[in-house]
């Protein structure tokens, strides 16, 4: 199971639990095709094939361990592959009552990132007026703009004196080489800002909609990609608070379990 924050914006009078319901992984919706007939024949045929000619394979593999997957009859394997109590339609598709719009098992408020909020008198909670929130001293206080222009001049090697403090401060950054930066940050100035512009996994805005870097798989891991996650950082400001300045808006963060 994994964990991710959420910030969610909302007025007064809504129901987080309202915001945040189209998106459980436990809501039961009408089923669907998940997969059809023809694709799911064509994964037995594939199953069939590789238990035969690729010893390697996951399904040679239980071949020898566990079943006769060569000599299953295609109705067999859809019980064996997919599970006895998978629903097919008449037509022979394969069908879920999977919620595809589901992002989380459960959720609390604060949890992880308990007091995550710092308010501009100096206060901390889980919910409070967007424009209560000082958003430019979240993160790290002494981390300032000078302490990532460092980084990067070491990381680019702009410096060769380093001192025994920042090569074991710097240690995690200094594991990657300086083209895989130039790549990710594209410059020194986009390096600075990402590192100090506060955001979270996801956003839930009043209108209801999910917004995020990407899906949670497993384990931690999310399908995010290195653009995603660019334009997520530089323009989480400007999206997702700036226009609920003013208007009265609250925001409350969820630690949420995937």
């Amino acid at each position: 199971m994994s964990s991710f924050n959420c910030l969610v914006i909302h007025r007064e009078e809504q129901d987080i639990a309202d915001l945040m319901a189209p998106y459980s992984e436990e809501l039961i919706i009408k089923p669907y095709i998940r997969e059809t007939k023809e694709n799911c024949y064509r994964k037995y045929l594939q199953a069939k094939n590789d238990a035969k000619n690729k010893p390697g394979s996951f399904f040679a593999k239980k071949q020898k361990e566990e079943a006769d997957i060569i000599g299953m009859s295609f109705e067999r394997f859809k019980r064996w592959y997919w599970g006895e109590s998978r629903i097919w339609d008449k037509e022979g598709n394969l069908l879920t009552a999977h919620n595809p719009k589901g992002r989380w098992h459960y959720y609390t408020v604060g949890g992880r990132w308990e007091d995550l909020l710092l308010k501009k008198d100096g206060s901390r909670g889980n919910r409070c007026l967007v424009c209560e929130v000082d958003w430019d001293n979240l993160l790290d206080p002494e981390k300032d703009k000078k302490y990532y222009q460092r980084i990067w001049d070491v990381i680019m090697k702009k410096d060769e004196e380093i001192t025994a403090k920042e090569r074991e401060e710097f240690r995690s950054w200094l594991i990657n080489k300086a083209e895989y930066y130039q790549k990710f940050y594209k410059s020194k100035e986009e390096f600075v800002k990402r590192n100090l512009t506060f955001t979270t996994f996801a956003v839930v805005t009043p209108d209801g909609k999910w917004h995020s870097r990407g899906k949670i798989l497993y384990f931690g891991i999310s399908d995010e990609t290195e653009e995603g996650i660019r334009n997520w950082v530089l323009n989480f400001y400007g999206h997702f608070i700036k226009p609920y300045l003013s208007k009265g808006y609250l925001v409350t963060v969820l630690d949420c379990r995937a």
